[in-house]
């Protein structure tokens, strides 16, 4: 009975998750150039994202928190730090890339275990 609750909790928490990870990587792509919605988007993006965490879908909400934050700093609009570099852009698409294998791989093992 007590896995069956588990199982239903997290996949209460797959929906957020998987919103908040949606619009965090819209965000994240549209965000390079100076289009001011992308702001918007994170606003929406990490309510989401705390929201899976506290439903215990951690791996869905560390992820939408990391594109959200870097679509944050990468905008214009925001000027906070005006990446103007595509080769930044790269790498922070690749350090994402390489999270979310990460994150999978050990979801995968701790599914079959």
């Amino acid at each position: 009975m007590k896995t069956s609750m588990s199982r239903r909790k997290r996949s209460l928490g797959f929906i957020p998750g998987l919103l908040a990870l949606v619009t965090s990587l819209l965000a994240f792509s549209v965000g390079v150039k100076l289009f001011i919605p992308a702001v918007f988007l994170v606003f929406m993006a990490v309510p989401s994202a705390m929201l899976a965490v506290l439903l215990k879908s951690l791996r869905l909400g560390i992820l939408s928190i990391f594109f959200a934050a870097f679509a944050w700093f990468s905008s214009p609009a925001v000027g906070l730090l005006a990446f103007k570099s595509d080769n930044v852009f790269f790498c922070l698409s690749a350090t994402g890339l390489i999270l979310a294998v990460t994150l999978f791989l050990y979801w995968y093992r701790a599914s079959r275990a």
